[in-house]
Parts: C-alpha cells; sequence; structure tokens
C-alpha cells in the first residue's frame, strides 16, 4: 500500500471519528422528540436520583440524558448544581447551552445572573440575546426590566416575544407596554397572521396584570 492509500484511509478514519459523534446525537435527538416514551422513562428514573448522579449526566453526549437531567434540576430548584450547570454554558454544543439557560431561570440563582446581563450588555445583536432577556425575565431580575420595555418598542415588538416577557414580569405598569404593542397592530400591511395571535395574546396579557387593580380595590 502506497503512501497516499495510506493518508486516505487515515484521513477518513479521523473524519468519521470526528462526524460519528454528530450522527450519533441527531440520532438521540430524533428519537427523543419523536417517542415520548423514552423521555418519560428517563424523567421517572431520574427523579430517584441524587443531584451528585444528576450532574455526571450532564457530561453525556445525548441529548435525552442531559436534557431530562437538567428539567429533574430545575424542578428541585437545586442551588447545590448551579456551578456545574454554569459550566455548560461555555459549551460547544448549541441544545446543551439552552437547555442549561433554561434551568438556570427556572432555578433562580444569582450566580446565574453575570452571565445573562453580559450577554444583554453586548447589545440586541448577540445570537443568545433574546434567550437571555428571556431567562432573566423568568427571574424576575428588576435590573432587565427596562431593556423588556425597549425590545417591546422594537418594530417587531408585537411578535419578538416582547408580550411573554412583559406578561412573565407581572407587574401592573406593563400593561402601558402592551397598550402600545396593540397600537401598532392596525399600522401593520399584508396577511401577517402574527397580527391576530398578537391581539389574543395581549388582551389575555392585560387580562392577567389587571388582576393587581382589582385586587387592589378589593
Amino acid at each position: 500500500m502506497n503512501t497516499k492509500a495510506k493518508l486516505s484511509i487515515i484521513f477518513l478514519i479521523v473524519g468519521v471519528i470526528v462526524v460519528a459523534p454528530f450522527i450519533l446525537n441527531f440520532i438521540a435527538w430524533q428519537l427523543y422528540i419523536m417517542d415520548p416514551n423514552i423521555v418519560q422513562h428517563k424523567r421517572e428514573a431520574y427523579h430517584e436520583l441524587s443531584s451528585t448522579d444528576l450532574v455526571k449526566k450532564l457530561s453525556f453526549w445525548n441529548p435525552v440524558w442531559y436534557e431530562v437531567a437538567l428539567d429533574e434540576m430545575a424542578k428541585r430548584k437545586d442551588v447545590s448544581v448551579v456551578p456545574d450547570i454554569l459550566n455548560l454554558l461555555h459549551s460547544k454544543n448549541e441544545h446543551k447551552r439552552d437547555s442549561a439557560m433554561r434551568a438556570l431561570a427556572k432555578i433562580g440563582d444569582a450566580r446565574a445572573v453575570p452571565f445573562f446581563m453580559s450577554i444583554i450588555h453586548d447589545g440586541e445583536n448577540h445570537p443568545d440575546y433574546y434567550k437571555a432577556l428571556a431567562s432573566l425575565s423568568e427571574m424576575k431580575r428588576e435590573e432587565v426590566y427596562p431593556y423588556v420595555i425597549r425590545w417591546s418598542e422594537r418594530e417587531d415588538g408585537y411578535r419578538n416575544g416582547s408580550i411573554r416577557l412583559i406578561k412573565e414580569f407581572d407587574k401592573q405598569e406593563g400593561i402601558s407596554a402592551l397598550r402600545k404593542i396593540e397600537d401598532t397592530l392596525d399600522e401593520i400591511q399584508g396577511d401577517d397572521w402574527n397580527v391576530s395571535f398578537s391581539r389574543k395574546e395581549i388582551k389575555e396579557a392585560i387580562k392577567y396584570l389587571s388582576r393587581h387593580s382589582e385586587d387592589t380595590m378589593s
């Protein structure tokens, strides 16, 4: 076998080693989203695990393992695992990073705030800007509320998640921001299904936030 043939075989082997994890990850993910029984089985099994054992699942490539482990941690609001979840924020796996951000938002530990705020300070063009905005809103961090209002004032405020975030913050003053979004809907040209959906979403959010004034009156 000549040198060229040997090099070709070496490159082929290296290529398989590099690509294989991505292929396996894709297959596992398809099974994860298509077969709810797999997820349910994992949820039941992981519910019995200690936090230490759940942390071990975070290093696995299979999304079923780390996704369900993070969900269980979030349900427990276990602050002891926060440092381990924070480490995932630097993962090259985008899905794992997203899952970690969601878990941290649900746990609500302040140690996650600097990471999220660093994204906010990088500006709206950051690819994870909305995810950070949503995470901090779920944590009801007052320092991000002005950014939520600013996000709602964009031209696409009716369809960029602002309505949900304002409702998430659960502040009566958010009603005025919702009204402003509602006022822009009549100006939108064309057949945009987001308009009708947004009208309904705004109506429900205003009703939800209005309960504060009803509670005060009663």
